[in-house]
């Protein structure tokens, strides 16, 4: 079981809500491929989606990037998150990851981490 605490809370596993299949599923998998085609290139181009990790755009892009990736992780096809990891948008999450836990940001904290954790 995967569970760790911060800021005195302790999350697990159940925190990171995956979506059931229901009526609309194949639609959600079919956004967020063309979304992942969209963002995410192969690794021998550059990509444009940790260009906006970043912050490449201004500091306000960061947390709308973070939550479309992990929209695209968690609704998404099993398949794009490879994709997404070969992308390079894994390098700045331990940057991320790292200022939220010292700067008490839980939501930051949590997306960075769902998203090691569905695209490792």
């Amino acid at each position: 079981m995967f569970a760790f605490a911060f800021a005195g809370r302790e999350c697990s596993q159940d925190d990171f809500g995956l979506t059931s299949e229901d009526d609309f599923s194949s639609r959600r998998h079919d956004a967020c491929a063309a979304a992942c085609d969209v963002l995410a290139s192969d690794a021998s181009s550059n990509s444009f989606l940790p260009t906006v990790v970043i912050g490449g755009f201004g500091e306000g892009s960061v947390l709308s990037a973070l939550r479309l990736v992990l929209a695209i992780v968690q609704n998404g096809p099993i398949h794009l998150r490879p994709k997404l990891a070969e992308s390079g948008v894994l390098i700045p999450l331990s940057d991320i990851l790292r200022n939220a836990f010292s700067a008490g940001e839980r939501y930051n904290f949590s997306t960075a981490l769902a998203l090691i954790r569905f695209c490792l």
